[in-house]
């Protein structure tokens, strides 16, 4: 008998996650303009070869616009909009439009893991197929962060303002309302923030 189809996602706690894409993004960046030079055609990935100040809060006001729409709130703009970035015109939905569509899109998957804890996946992986895949141990796609340290925390050491530390706060806000809204719906057991009913 073949099983239904199985679709889930993996989520992350938004501040470590925003931090560790940058970190990842900034380490990458600078190693190719070591190997072939300053970047001149792609404005983002040049402002990553500057201090984390001028990324996230660059002079340039377009510019910085351009990255809030790539870089912030990426979690609820993936769950509510499809899609990994913004478009000037998403300004039109409000936060709570956009937990809604997101919630609901929640509700067209089978199980959403927690990234800290990827062994419920392989549990129901199991489950279904018969054979546990190697996902916990499994991380070829490392960044320059020691493991087990805050990626946030060395992220507002390098800004070195509580000014700037709060004005952080609005690139991970709509996604820690998200998860928090998750969680609250309690949906999952055994480390899923969304269970697979009657999988067991």
């Amino acid at each position: 008998m073949v099983p239904p189809p199985f679709a889930f996602s993996v989520i992350r706690d938004p501040k470590e996650r925003f931090a560790s894409f940058y970190f990842y993004m900034r380490h990458k960046i600078r190693e190719q303009v070591d190997m072939s030079g300053p970047i001149t055609n792609h404005a983002i990935h040049a402002a990553l070869t500057e201090p984390a100040e001028m990324f996230f809060f660059n002079p340039d006001e377009d510019l910085e616009q351009r990255i809030r729409l790539a870089w912030a709130n990426r979690t609820m703009t993936y769950f509510a909009l499809r899609r990994l970035e913004r478009r000037r015109e998403d300004a039109r939905h409000d936060l709570t439009a956009l937990l809604e569509a997101a919630m609901l899109n929640v509700d067209q998957l089978s199980a959403v893991y927690d990234f800290e804890d990827l062994s419920p996946l392989e549990d129901d992986v199991e489950t279904l197929w018969g054979a546990r895949p190697e996902i916990v141990a499994c991380n070829t796609n490392k960044g320059p962060v020691a493991q087990g340290e805050s990626r946030w925390a060395r992220l507002l050491d390098e800004l070195g303002s509580d000014r700037l530390s709060r004005g952080l706060e609005k690139f991970v806000f709509e996604d820690n309302v998200f998860v928090d809204a998750l969680v609250a719906r309690n949906l999952g057991e055994g480390g899923r923030l969304k269970g697979l009913a009657g999988l067991r």
